[in-house]
């Protein structure tokens, strides 16, 4: 999809882990990003979840955490593991 589409129709094309995604939203809460790269997110204590993103708004990269949530960009790219502390 052409940047110029994704303006028109408001979809964003994303990657997570190395998947093109695309979302409707401007803003994507950590356990959106969580469900797009596994499905569905495990609320059982023990299970982690850690979530990075590059190549947002102005170039931004972080973490996000639970609770919070980040502007979207086209060719943004979240990566997201998932760890059993167990």
């Amino acid at each position: 999809m052409k940047p110029e589409d994704q303006e028109k129709d408001k979809n964003v094309q994303i990657f997570v882990n190395a998947r093109p995604k695309t979302v409707e939203k401007k803003k994507l809460s950590y356990r959106e990003v969580v469900e797009l790269a596994f499905g569905s997110f495990d609320p059982n204590p023990s299970v982690v979840y850690t979530v990075t993103y590059s190549k947002g708004i102005n170039d931004a990269k972080g973490s996000l955490v639970d609770g919070k949530d980040v502007m979207v960009h086209i060719g943004m790219v979240f990566h997201v593991t998932k760890t059993d502390k167990s």
